[in-house]
């Protein structure tokens, strides 16, 4: 697929506010060790891949109802063209000193073969900043972009500060660097 969008940002598109009830409810919630899945959807327990804490907000429409319209948005912008038929509760990750996920793409290379998303593949994956880019240092999310006879690494500057979005086709290749200082 050649894309002439990779991903696409909105600056400061959600409010700070917004941002501050997020975490809010994020620091309030069970967090647990990120995972990563496998090809046959298996988690693996693997702390070299990924080392992050997360916790995924079931009762998440008060946010998806700020964010979904940023991403049909961004799915014609780009001329993506997916068919969109709901979205996936949203994922609260924390990153602190020496917390990563490394390479990895957030779709599974076949549709989902259990619950509420049987037979469904993820299209588009957002991330939102929820502080700003003073409060920590390193944490970059990058992308791994294929150019015609190189591989191309692209540091998202972007969304750098709290309340930008970040859109982009699930397939794609990225990963969030080692956090050096803050959270």
């Amino acid at each position: 697929m050649n894309l002439e969008y990779s991903f696409i940002t909105f600056k400061n598109a959600i409010s700070s506010r917004l941002c501050d009830d997020i975490i809010n409810l994020g620091m309030n919630s069970p967090l647990i060790k990120g995972k990563v899945f496998n090809k046959t959807q298996s988690s693996l327990e693997n702390n070299k891949h990924r080392d992050s804490d997360v916790a995924f907000f079931d009762s998440s429409k008060w946010i998806m109802k700020e964010i979904y319209p940023y991403l049909v948005k961004a799915n014609k912008l780009a001329k993506w063209n997916f068919q969109l038929s709901g979205y996936e509760s949203p994922q609260f990750t924390v990153y602190e000193k020496n917390q990563f996920y490394n390479w990895h793409a957030d779709s599974l290379p076949s549709p989902y073969t259990h619950g509420n998303f049987y037979g469904k593949t993820r299209k588009i994956s957002v991330a939102l900043p929820l502080n700003n880019k003073e409060e920590y240092e390193g944490g970059e999310f990058q992308f791994c972009i294929n150019e015609k006879t190189e591989q191309k690494v692209i540091t998202c500057k972007d969304i750098l500060q709290k309340g930008s979005l970040l859109i982009f086709p699930s397939f794609l290749i990225h990963q969030v660097t080692n956090v050096t200082k803050g959270k």
